[in-house]
């Protein structure tokens, strides 16, 4: 009996892991971002990605973006904005042209890029390509931007 409700306590623990990396939500649009990181106090995070067709994306979305930690370390801090650049995936016209005004302003190279913001849309910190350190590295790069904007406050 005992062992039956140690292992449902996991399984609800790893439901909780589960839900909180799947109700994160990804804006796609910059100017509700600023809007809402100032009215929160929270710094931007944008993902230049090319979700369909890009393998380290993929790999950033999978292990980076579904994580628990992932989401805890950005819940009440970061504003999520995907800047994506499909291939087959469908996307507006106009998306794709604020996708692309984004790139330029931001002076993307390669994806995926990450890059996180203050609410003015001023760049902070980035990082290109699949975060060398992975996940634990990722976390303290979001931990070290925020740092750096608060001392810059």
């Amino acid at each position: 009996m005992r062992s039956f409700v140690t292992m449902g306590l996991l399984f609800c623990g790893l439901a909780t892991h589960l839900i909180a990396a799947e109700n994160l939500h990804w804006l796609t649009n910059m100017d509700q971002a600023r809007e809402t990181a100032s009215a929160q106090d929270d710094l931007i995070l944008l993902d230049f990605t090319g979700s369909d067709w890009c393998p380290p994306c993929k790999a950033v979305k999978q292990r980076i973006f579904s994580t628990d930690d992932f989401a805890q370390a950005v819940e009440g801090d970061y504003v999520l904005v995907e800047v994506d650049f499909p291939r087959s995936k469908p996307q507006s016209d106009a998306q794709r042209e604020h996708n692309q005004e984004l790139a330029d302003q931001y002076e993307i190279m390669a994806f995926p890029t990450l890059i996180v913001v203050d609410q003015e849309g001023n760049e902070i910190d980035r990082i290109m390509g699949y975060p060398p350190e992975g996940l634990e590295g990722f976390l303290q790069f979001l931990q070290d931007a925020r740092a750096k904007a608060a001392k810059g406050a």
